[in-house]
């Protein structure tokens, strides 16, 4: 497979629309720009009146000429809250299309953008959860022979093959140490577990709270977390009847 070609320093300039109206394109189309929207005088002067006949009922109600009062200027504020509602409507109805039309090449692009990026991120994700659990299988098996060493030295019936044992555990376990794949620049990697049911009859031994009509991952991520606080190595079958999926997450710095 040929090697891609990636512009790794790329020098983009801010995302831009045109605007086209037949032959004619533009990238600064002109739209108005009002200093003030607001209601005509006659509009203004209509709503003012019944917000000061509102005011002056402000009160207990203490007779029927009253309460008649307040149930036409209640009429009267209804009649204009609908008004209010229709007029915006009406009023918004001219600028629908070029919304419309300036989403839709934005929103098709986008989600192009978006399920590439999810690609390569998931592909970045599945390879270092490889690197991580490979790393973590290679750093057990040089702890153990490190054990090994341990042991030998402890064992050993000369002072010569004592301090040679004791030399190639100290080296182990710093290789063991160092085994842990690099930190990435500009990405931070966050591992996590994810669990699902692999026996019926084992998961029904689990606490109702744990395992409902579907397995709740909240219980096993905390479960988990006092089993790793108390030292237990984590493995795929820690939980019977459950298998623990250890993942990997990123995040891409800003």
């Amino acid at each position: 497979m040929a090697d891609i070609e990636i512009n790794l320093t790329p020098t983009h300039s801010p995302l831009e629309l045109a605007y086209r109206n037949g032959g004619e394109i533009t990238t600064t189309p002109y739209f108005p720009v009002f200093r003030d929207i607001l209601f005509t005088q006659h509009s203004q002067e209509d709503i003012e009146s019944v917000l000061r006949q509102a005011k002056q009922l402000d009160k207990p109600i203490r007779s029927d000429p009253e309460l008649n009062k307040c149930i036409t200027v209640r009429a009267l504020l209804e009649w204009f809250k609908k008004e209010c509602k229709r007029l915006e409507k009406i009023a918004r109805e001219p600028w629908k299309n070029i919304l419309s039309q300036i989403s839709i090449p934005i929103a098709t692009e986008a989600n192009k953008i978006e399920k590439a990026e999810g690609d390569l991120r998931r592909r970045i994700e599945d390879y270092r959860t490889l690197q991580i659990d490979g790393a973590r299988i290679e750093e057990e098996r040089l702890k153990e022979k490190a054990v090994e060493k341990r042991q030998e030295a402890k064992y050993a019936d000369n002072p010569q093959r004592r301090r040679a044992a004791q030399h190639e555990a100290k080296q182990l376990e710093l290789e063991a140490k160092e085994i842990s794949p690099k930190p990435l620049q500009g990405i931070d990697t966050e591992e996590y577990f994810e669990f699902e049911i692999n026996s019926r009859v084992e998961a029904a031994r689990y606490p109702e709270e744990a395992v409902e009509m579907r397995l709740n991952q909240q219980w096993f991520k905390k479960a988990l977390k006092e089993k790793q606080a108390a030292g237990v190595q984590i493995h795929s079958a820690i939980f019977p009847g459950i298998t623990v999926n250890r993942k990997v997450r990123t995040r891409f710095h800003k």
